[in-house]
């Protein structure tokens, strides 16, 4: 893989994307970018809020490996 563009999107529904069978067309460039792209359609949080799911969506890891979720940059 030479390139990769990791897309974060906080509190919007995979029922929103015309890629996941949205038929309105509201997500045109998302659903452009699908058709080369990985699509995952069983996908889960390792965190209960924003802050607390990134360290485990960028180091896979669990985020109250951390300490305290609140002291998270």
């Amino acid at each position: 893989m030479a390139n990769v563009i990791l897309i974060t999107i906080d509190a919007i529904r995979r029922d929103m994307f015309g890629s996941y069978g949205n038929p309105l067309n509201l997500s045109p460039f998302i659903d452009s970018l699908s058709g080369q792209s990985l699509l995952f359609t069983k996908a889960q949080s390792s965190g209960p809020y924003t802050q607390a799911a990134f360290p485990g969506l960028l180091s896979s890891s669990h985020y109250l490996d951390y300490g305290k979720p609140g002291r998270l940059s």
